[in-house]
C-alpha cells in the first residue's frame, strides 16, 4: 500500500512539474511572424475561431505576448485532462495516471503551450473529438453526441486542417456501420459538423488561394526520403529521448481502439505532408503519450520510475527555465533573449510619433506586432507617391531605393532611414 502511494505521489509530482513548465518563460522569446499573424488576426488561410481566442485574450488582458500566449498555456493544460479522460475510458486508473504523467512532460507539447500558435488549440480539440467519439459510440448518450458535434466544429474552425480528423472518423464509422449508415446518429453528427467549415471555405477564396500559392512541393509526399530526413531532424532537438520511446510504444498500438490509431496517424504524418520543417507540427506528437503510457504501465515499478525520471530530465534539459540553466540541449528560443524584445523600444523611439512607416526587405508579421506605427511593406510597390518618408530597411541593398537617405538608427538587423 505504501509503495502504491509513493508511486502515485511521484506521478503527481511529474504532472505538476509539466503544468509548471507550461507556464514558464512565456514572455521570454520574441513573438514570431506566425504567432503575430494569428495574434493580429491577419491570416487569410485559417478560419476565425483560433485567432478569435487570441484576440479575446488580448482584449481581456491587454495586447501583450503573455496575453496572446495564455490561450496556449490554458489549452495545453486542458489537453492533459482530455488525455487522461481518453486513457481512463480505455484503461484502468493507474494506466491513465501514468499516461497523464507522460503527456505532462512531453517536451514538444510544453514548448508550443508557451507560444501563440494554433497547434495546441487544434491538438486539444482533436483529442476532445476522440474522447467524445469513444464515449458517444459506447453509450449513445445525448450529452456525448452534443459534445462530439461541438468539439468537431471547433476543430474545423481553429485551423483549416482541423477537418481531417472528423472527416476521417466519419469515413471509418461509415465503414464500421455499413448497412445502417443512415440510422447512425454518430455519422450524422460528424457529417453535420463539417457543414460550417465547408461553407466557410466556399465563401473565403483566400484559403484556396493560399493553398495554390504555397502548395506545390510544400504539400504532399514528393521527395519522400528527403522529407523523412527533414522530419527527423526537426523532431530530434525537441524530443530527444522521447523519440525512441515513441518507437518502442508501437508494440502497444494493437491494444488501442481504431479512432486512436487515426489520431496517431494524423498527428504523425501531418508534418510530413504539410511541411516537415515546421516544428509546430511536433505538438501533435503528444498523442503518443497514450501508447507510451500503456507501455510504461506494463513495466515493473523500478523500470517505469527510471524511464519517467529520464524523460523528466530530458524535458528539463530542453525547456527548463532559462534563469536556472541553459544547456547545449536547450531549445534555441530559450538560449538568449530575442532581438525584438531587446530592441523594440529603441526602434519605436527612433521612429517617434510617425503614423506609418514603409518596410523594405524581408518583413514578417512580427514587425507589425512590435512597431507601434502602421507598417506598409514596400517591396513590390512604387513608394514614391506615399507621403510617408520613414523607412525600416531589413536588407541594406534596398537603401538604393531611398536616394539621399538620412540614417536615424542602425544595428546588425535593420536600418531606419528618412528620405
Amino acid at each position: 500500500m505504501m509503495r502504491r502511494h509513493l508511486e502515485s505521489a511521484g506521478l503527481w509530482i511529474v504532472i505538476v512539474l509539466g503544468v509548471a513548465l507550461r507556464m514558464t518563460d512565456i514572455a521570454f522569446p520574441d513573438i514570431s511572424t506566425d504567432e503575430a499573424q494569428f495574434a493580429l488576426g491577419a491570416s487569410a488561410a485559417q478560419p476565425p475561431l483560433g485567432m478569435a481566442l487570441l484576440r479575446f485574450a488580448q482584449e481581456t488582458f491587454g495586447p501583450s505576448a503573455v496575453a496572446a500566449r495564455s490561450v496556449s498555456v490554458l489549452l495545453g493544460i486542458v489537453t492533459l485532462g482530455v488525455i487522461y479522460g481518453i486513457a481512463r475510458h480505455l484503461f484502468d486508473r493507474k494506466t491513465a495516471l501514468i499516461t497523464l504523467a507522460v503527456a505532462a512532460i512531453f517536451p514538444s507539447h510544453i514548448l508550443f503551450s508557451r507560444l501563440a500558435y494554433l497547434s495546441v488549440p487544434l491538438s486539444c480539440a482533436w483529442l476532445a473529438i476522440v474522447w467524445a467519439y469513444l464515449k458517444a459510440t459506447s453509450k449513445q448518450e445525448p450529452l456525448w453526441l452534443f459534445l462530439l458535434f461541438v468539439f468537431s466544429v471547433a476543430a474545423t474552425l481553429i485551423k483549416t486542417q482541423g477537418l481531417l480528423l472528423p472527416a476521417t472518423l466519419l469515413l471509418g464509422r461509415a465503414i464500421e456501420r455499413r448497412g445502417s449508415v443512415l440510422r447512425d446518429p454518430v455519422i450524422w453528427i460528424l457529417l453535420l459538423s463539417l457543414v460550417p467549415i465547408a461553407l466557410y471555405i466556399g465563401t473565403h477564396p483566400g484559403i484556396a488561394a493560399t493553398l495554390l500559392l504555397y502548395g506545390g512541393n510544400m504539400y504532399g509526399v514528393s521527395g519522400f526520403s528527403s522529407r523523412i530526413v527533414i522530419l527527423l531532424t526537426t523532431w530530434w532537438p525537441v524530443l530527444l529521448l522521447v523519440l525512441p520511446a515513441i518507437v518502442f510504444s508501437l508494440a502497444t498500438i494493437r491494444r488501442l481502439h481504431w479512432p486512436v490509431w487515426i489520431l496517431l496517424l494524423l498527428g504523425t504524418t501531418i508534418g510530413l505532408i504539410l511541411g516537415p520543417g515546421h516544428e509546430y507540427y511536433t505538438t501533435h506528437l503528444v498523442y503518443w503519450a497514450l501508447p507510451i503510457g500503456l507501455l510504461f504501465a506494463r513495466m515493473a515499478t523500478p523500470a517505469r520510475g527510471l524511464l519517467l525520471t529520464l524523460l523528466v530530465a530530458n524535458t528539463c534539459a530542453i525547456l527548463a527555465p532559462h534563469s536556472l540553466f541553459v544547456t547545449s540541449w536547450t531549445h534555441p528560443l530559450y538560449r538568449e533573449e530575442g532581438y525584438w524584445n531587446t530592441h523594440a523600444d529603441r526602434i519605436n523611439a527612433a521612429l517617434g510619433d510617425v503614423e506609418s512607416v514603409i518596410a523594405l526587405g524581408p518583413t514578417g508579421h512580427h514587425v507589425r506586432w512590435y512597431v507601434t506605427a502602421q507598417v506598409l511593406v514596400g517591396n513590390e510597390m512604387d513608394i514614391t507617391p506615399f507621403r510617408t518618408r520613414l523607412f525600416i530597411v531589413f536588407d541594406r541593398n534596398e537603401l538604393t531605393k531611398i536616394p539621399q537617405a538620412t540614417i536615424l538608427y542602425e544595428d546588425e538587423t535593420l536600418v531606419i532611414a528618412r528620405k
